[in-house]
C-alpha cells in the first residue's frame, strides 16, 4: 500500500511559508539572556529563554541572532542607556523576525532591544528582593549584631587576583601603628555569573568554622557600575543577612549600593575604605587601653602612697602594742612559772607520801597473801578427803560394778544373770543378778 508523502524540504518549505503568512514581518518579544557570545566576524549568537516565574523552570527556548552590522549599535546604545552591556541574566525586550532555515531550523533575527524595558525589570527584581527580605524579617538581622571590641581575625571574600583585595591587604598590612590583624581569604568570583554561587559558598565555609573570625569582609576592587547587578542577589544577601557573624563590605562604588550593601552591617565604598575602618577600629581599642593603662597607673600610684601612709601609723601602732604586749606576756609567763614550781612541788609531797604507803603495803602483802593460799589449800584438802572412796564406804554406803568395773547407778544398767560386784568398807561381795 502506497502513502502520500512530500519531501523533507518541501515540508520545510511550507512550515517557511506558513510562518511568514501567520506572522508579522517584525514583533516585539519579552525573553531572558541564557547565553551570548560575539564570533570573530562581529556577530552575536544568543539563547534566549523563558522561565517559569514560581519555580524557575525553563518553559521555553529559541536561539537568536544579532547580525554584526546591527549588533555593535544595539549593543552600544543599550550598554548607554543602562550602564549593563548585553550579558546573561538580563532580561530583554527584543524586536526580531522569525527565521527559518531549512538547515539550521527557527532562529530569531533581533534589529532593536528596548534598555527602558530592561531598566525596569532590574529595578523591579531589585524592589522585589528588597520586600522578600523584608518579608521574610531577616533585612536588618546583621546589621543588629554588635562588632566586636577587638577585630583581629578577619575572613575575607574575594578574587586572589583582584585589585582590591591586594589594596585592601597592603593597607591593612602595612599600617603606621603596625598593629597585627589575621586575615583568610576564601576565593570567589566578583563579577559574573559565577558570584551567587562562589559567594554563598565562602559564606557557607566560613560558617563552619566562624568560632575562628571576628569579622567578615567582602571586597572588589573598582569596576563599571553593571557589575554592582551581581550583588542584586536574594541569595547572598539573604545569606549576609542572616550570618551570625557582622559582615562589611567594600565593593568599590562611590554612589551606587548593591542589595548586599544594604543589608550587610557595616558597607564601605572601596576595600581601602574597609581597611581603614579596620585600623581604625582597632587603634582606638588600643588608645582605650593605653588611657585606660595610664589612669591605672596614676590611680596605682595614688594608692600606693595612701597605703604606705596606713602602714606607717600602722606600724607605730603596732610598736607600741608590741612593747605592751611584750610586758604582759613576760609577767604573765613569770606568774605560770610560778604556779607551775608550786604545781610542781605540791606534786612531789603527794607522791612521796603515797610511797610510803606503797612501802609499808608491800612489806604486809605478801604475808597476808601466803596466809590465805594456805587456808584455801587447806579446804580443798578436807573437800578432797570427804570425797575419798573409803571415807564414803567408812560411812556405811557401797559401790556396786558389773565384771569389768563399770559402776552401776541404776537398776536399768543390770543385765540378767550378769555377775555383780557390791563394795563395802570391809571386803567385796559377788553376786548373779536376777
Amino acid at each position: 500500500m502506497e502513502h502520500s508523502h512530500i519531501k523533507l524540504s518541501e515540508l520545510q518549505s511550507r512550515i517557511e511559508q506558513s510562518l511568514k503568512q501567520s506572522l508579522p514581518k517584525s514583533l516585539w518579544v519579552i525573553a531572558e539572556i541564557n547565553e551570548i557570545s560575539v564570533n570573530f566576524k562581529g556577530h552575536c549568537y544568543l539563547e534566549l529563554i523563558e522561565k517559569n516565574e514560581n519555580t524557575t523552570q525553563i518553559t521555553a527556548k529559541q536561539r537568536a541572532t544579532i547580525w554584526s552590522y546591527s549588533y555593535n549599535v544595539i549593543n552600544s546604545y543599550f550598554k548607554a542607556e543602562t550602564g549593563i552591556p548585553l550579558q546573561t541574566g538580563l532580561k530583554v525586550l527584543v524586536q526580531c523576525s522569525v527565521e527559518f532555515h531549512a538547515l539550521y531550523g527557527m532562529s530569531l533575527n533581533i534589529t532593536n532591544i528596548d534598555p527602558v524595558y530592561t531598566l525596569g525589570e532590574e529595578e523591579k527584581q531589585r524592589r522585589e528582593i528588597i520586600e522578600r527580605l523584608q518579608t521574610e524579617g531577616v533585612i536588618d538581622m546583621n546589621k543588629s549584631l554588635e562588632l566586636p571590641t577587638l577585630i583581629q581575625r578577619i575572613a575575607v571574600i574575594s578574587s586572589e587576583t583582584a585589585a582590591g583585595y591586594q589594596d585592601f591587604m597592603q593597607s591593612l598590612n602595612n599600617n603606621r601603628a603596625q598593629l597585627p590583624f589575621a586575615t583568610t581569604l576564601f576565593n570567589a568570583a566578583m563579577q559574573g555569573i559565577e558570584v551567587e554561587q562562589s559567594v554563598v559558598s565562602a559564606l557557607e565555609r566560613i560558617f563552619e568554622q566562624e568560632h575562628n573570625f571576628d569579622v567578615v569582609v567582602i571586597i572588589r576592587g573598582g569596576g563599571a557600575k553593571t557589575d554592582l547587578r551581581w550583588f542584586d542577589n536574594y541569595s547572598i544577601a539573604a545569606h549576609i543577612a542572616q550570618f551570625p557573624l557582622p559582615v562589611i563590605t567594600g565593593i568599590g562604588h562611590d554612589k551606587d549600593s548593591s542589595i548586599a550593601d544594604l543589608v550587610a552591617h557595616t558597607t564601605l565604598k572601596t576595600p581601602t575604605a574597609v581597611a581603614e575602618f579596620l585600623i581604625d577600629k582597632m587603634s582606638n581599642v588600643l588608645q582605650q587601653w593605653q588611657e585606660l593603662q595610664q589612669r591605672l597607673t596614676v590611680s596605682c600610684a595614688a594608692i600606693v602612697e595612701k597605703q604606705k601612709s596606713v602602714l606607717t601609723e600602722h606600724n607605730r601602732k603596732l610598736e607600741i602594742h608590741g612593747k605592751h604586749r611584750v610586758e604582759n606576756e613576760k609577767l604573765r609567763l613569770q606568774f605560770t612559772h610560778n604556779q607551775l614550781t608550786n604545781a610542781v612541788k605540791i606534786s612531789l609531797s603527794r607522791n612521796m607520801q603515797y610511797l610510803d604507803n606503797y612501802k609499808k603495803q608491800l612489806k604486809t602483802a605478801p604475808q597476808q597473801l601466803l596466809l590465805k593460799h594456805k587456808q584455801t589449800l587447806q579446804l580443798y584438802e578436807t573437800k578432797i578427803a570427804a570425797n575419798n572412796i573409803d571415807t564414803i564406804l567408812s560411812k556405811g554406803f557401797t559401790l556396786t560394778t558389773n565384771a569389768e568395773g563399770k559402776r552401776l547407778r541404776s537398776a536399768h544398767d543390770v543385765q540378767a544373770h550378769e555377775t555383780l560386784r557390791t563394795y563395802f568398807v570391809d571386803g567385796v561381795v559377788e553376786s548373779i543378778a536376777k
